[in-house]
């Protein structure tokens, strides 16, 4: 009996105690399983910001440079001063290639200065781009009501539906306009306009794509222009959707568990803002898997008490069971960074000690093939100064983050944006950890936007960046560079005699003689028209007149097989820390006018002499 009193007032203890802890236990898994929900939603919410942002800096970025780039064209403003056919036909085609380039381009358009439809081109809904010539004459806009300034080029029509514009083909889609003005020769009056409306309604997908969101796309008055799939409900406005009386109170969107993020990418007042909060069916499922675990967690423990019936071993058990649940999420998390994040380590002196399976994938190398090497073996160009950059931030004990330009054991070229982080060891580096992320597949399509398309040069925005670079790397490090421009002598009759498409083929075999006679160094690009720069880093006046000469003789001397003999005439300037990038480019151009004032197929330079040549007769 007394044996049974024992067991039994344990066994009471036991399972007072048990019940107690489990009682704490299940509030403590109830708060951290609240706060994990509400920690996903938060990173839900911002991936969908972050995502939103991405589509439409790409949208913008994709429609505005081709509209702009036509609006500013030679051939538009001779068009809307003489509607010269030549410049018609040329037109017609870039109008066409724009809206080939994007499946969100649904239509672009030419308006007088009246707001007036001049030349209309739309894609149908089997992707095939047609004329509208029905719509020649209407008037889309006012002018009046158009606002245009420097920072602001391009004006953003509302987000509306098709359906308002009365177009012929009738598409149920939600469009938005982007208008940029014409000016006269480039800087007169506006005479005349180039629209293009895009098709919103995959962006507002994008927008309003979340599994675990309720997303609504809301104007500033509060009416719902999109929303996601599980939230279509018929209510015109978001006041009406949630009792809200203010869409921009902290305070009642807080009520309503909602998070406001504004859009900021266009200019057209509409006011734009993407309202989200956690959607019903992942609160719903989410509260169900919780219950579950909650369950399974009370018989397990009840079970556990009642069968084993020692108070001691409850307090390991526990322990042992964290540690293993600890332990397993740091093995996945180890293996999802091992697969998918490139993980590099070196010793103080940059010399490789580790590296991950996700590295060795990107770059080609084995570890044990990078152990002990220098890190600058995966470097494309091994004399950029981020290098030196990077050195100094971490000598300093500062973690550094900048983008590195890789080639791989197979001479494939990849891009990584890098963190490195000096590892302390009793006050002294140990040891450095480099985490990147691949931004190749970007990187490839940023180099496709710096490239000229006839000549597969750089094109003039990216000789902009390299001057930029050039200069801060001169103002910093006390280095110098110069600057060289090039211009085709009498290229204008080589299109008279032989034709715009003859003068396209000259100018893109001139380019890759440009390329073949330059160092690797050298940045060279189209500068515009027939003109050409090389700009040639830590290159003083007389070693870029070498470059030059280099040039102008390999040019004079080829026979360009449409048109025979040609000649260049080039202009070089050094860049001066007291001067800025314009007064050297203007000086190179001086040069190059002062070349071509003295004959044609010469150097001219501040301080050297003007190379006398013997001009080779042009032949036609």
């Amino acid at each position: 009996m007394f044996k049974e009193r024992i067991y039994w007032k344990f066994s009471a203890y036991f399972l007072l105690f048990g019940t107690c802890v489990l009682s704490i236990a299940l509030f403590l898994l109830n708060q951290h399983a609240q706060s994990y929900i509400r920690h996903s939603v938060e990173e839900s919410t911002q991936f969908q910001h972050r995502r939103i942002d991405s589509a439409l800096n790409y949208m913008v970025e994709a429609a505005v440079q081709p509209v702009v780039g036509i609006a500013d064209s030679m051939e538009m403003n001779r068009y809307l001063q003489a509607y010269d056919e030549e410049d018609h036909a040329t037109l017609n085609r870039w109008m066409q290639s724009i809206l080939a380039a994007s499946v969100s381009h649904y239509r672009i358009e030419l308006y007088d200065e009246s707001g007036a439809v001049r030349i209309s081109y739309f894609t149908n809904s089997y992707q095939h781009i047609r004329q509208d010539k029905s719509s020649h004459g209407i008037q889309r806009f006012v002018p009046s009501e158009l606002t245009f300034t420097p920072s602001h080029p391009v004006y953003f029509t509302q987000i509306i539906g098709a359906q308002n514009y009365l177009f012929p083909d009738g598409p149920k889609i939600q469009v938005m306009e982007m208008i940029t003005p014409v000016y006269k020769n480039g800087h007169g009056k506006i005479i005349g306009y180039v629209g293009m409306f895009i098709n919103m309604t995959p962006i507002l997908n994008v927008m309003t794509s979340n599994n675990n969101l309720d997303l609504y796309v809301v104007d500033k008055d509060g009416m719902i222009i999109a929303t996601s799939e599980q939230t279509k409900h018929g209510i015109p406005t978001l006041q009406q959707r949630f009792d809200l009386t203010d869409i921009h109170s902290p305070d009642q969107l807080s009520t309503h568990e909602l998070t406001r993020y504004q859009v900021n990418y266009f200019n057209n007042h509409q006011g734009i803002a993407v309202y989200s909060r956690a959607a019903d069916s992942y609160i719903t499922t989410r509260t169900k898997e919780l219950h579950h675990y909650l369950f399974n967690i009370v018989l397990v423990v009840l079970g556990f008490s009642i069968i084993f019936g020692f108070l001691v071993a409850i307090g390991p058990s526990r322990t042992v069971s964290r540690l293993k649940r600890v332990s397993k999420q740091r093995n996945q998390y180890m293996k999802i960074m091992d697969k998918y994040v490139p993980v590099l380590q070196t010793d103080p002196y940059g010399h490789v000690t580790h590296c991950n399976s996700a590295f060795s994938i990107l770059s080609g190398y084995s570890e044990e093939e990078l152990r002990g090497q220098p890190a600058s073996i995966l470097s494309f160009n091994r004399g950029d100064g981020q290098s030196k950059d990077m050195w100094d931030a971490l000598r300093r004990h500062l973690p550094w983050q900048g983008e590195f330009h890789n080639v791989s054991k197979t001479g494939r070229e990849f891009w990584l944006f890098s963190t490195v982080i000096p590892i302390h060891k009793r006050g002294k580096i140990d040891h450095y950890i480099c985490v990147s992320t691949d931004k190749t597949e970007k990187k490839k399509l940023e180099l496709l936007a710096e490239m000229d398309s006839l000549t597969e040069l750089y094109n003039r925005a990216k000789l902009d960046k390299c001057l930029i670079q050039e200069q801060e790397r001169a103002k910093r490090y006390g280095t110098y560079f110069s600057v060289i421009l090039l211009d085709v002598d009498f290229f204008k009759r080589v299109n008279d005699t032989y034709g715009h498409l003859t003068g396209d083929k000259v100018l893109h075999q001139l380019a890759i003689m440009l390329n073949k006679n330059t160092r690797v160094i050298d940045e060279v690009g189209r500068w515009g028209g027939e003109e050409f720069m090389i700009v040639c880093p830590e290159t003083s006046l007389d070693e870029a007149v070498s470059v030059a000469e280099k040039v102008r003789i390999a040019v004079e001397r080829y026979v360009f097989p449409e048109v025979g003999y040609i000649t260049v005439s080039l202009g070089i300037a050094l860049y001066d820390v007291d001067k800025t990038l314009e007064q050297t480019i203007d000086e190179a151009d001086k040069y190059l006018y002062e070349a071509k004032k003295l004959g044609r197929n010469r150097v001219a330079s501040r301080e050297s002499k003007v190379t006398s040549i013997s001009v080779r007769r042009y032949r036609t």
